[in-house]
C-alpha cells in the first residue's frame, strides 16, 4: 500500500510562497501551480518585479499535455539582453516541462494591458502574480 507522501506548509519569504509548488487559489478547488524549480530559476535570472502565470493553467483548466504560460516583468532599465530568446533559454535551463516564458518591461505591459486582445490584457484580466518582488 502506497502511503501518502506529506508536505510542509508553504514559508513565505517576501512575496514569494517556498513551497515544491509555487502558486495561489484562483477558484474554488482550482490551484494555480508553478514548480519551485522553475520560479526560482526565473526569479534568480530575470530579478523580475512580477511574474504572472496567465492561460489554462490560471484558469484551473489545464490537462496533462498543458503548458505554463508565464509572463516575466523586467524594469524598465533592464538591458536588452534579458528580453532575448537566448535569455530565456537560460533562465529555464534544467527545467525540460512545456512552458511559454514571455518577458516584458514594466512600462510596456503598463501601456499595453488596456488594450483588448493584448498579451498584457489577458495576463491582467485572468493572470495569477505567483511572485511579487517587495
Amino acid at each position: 500500500m502506497a502511503q501518502a507522501r506529506k508536505t510542509a506548509a508553504p514559508k513565505r519569504v517576501g512575496r514569494l510562497h517556498r513551497s515544491p509548488s509555487v502558486g495561489r487559489s484562483v477558484g474554488k478547488d482550482k490551484q494555480a501551480v508553478v514548480p519551485r524549480k522553475l520560479l526560482d530559476a526565473l526569479v534568480g535570472f530575470f530579478a523580475p518585479r512580477k511574474i504572472i502565470l496567465f492561460g489554462s493553467a490560471a484558469r484551473g483548466k489545464a490537462g496533462p499535455d498543458s503548458d505554463l504560460d508565464l509572463v516575466v516583468i523586467l524594469d524598465d532599465d533592464c538591458p536588452a539582453e534579458k528580453l532575448s530568446w537566448r535569455a530565456l533559454g537560460e533562465a529555464r535551463r534544467g527545467y525540460h516541462d512545456p512552458v511559454d516564458i514571455i518577458a516584458c518591461r514594466e512600462s510596456v505591459f503598463q501601456e499595453r494591458k488596456d488594450i483588448i486582445g493584448s498579451l498584457a490584457h489577458i495576463a491582467t484580466n485572468e493572470g495569477v502574480v505567483v511572485y511579487e518582488r517587495p
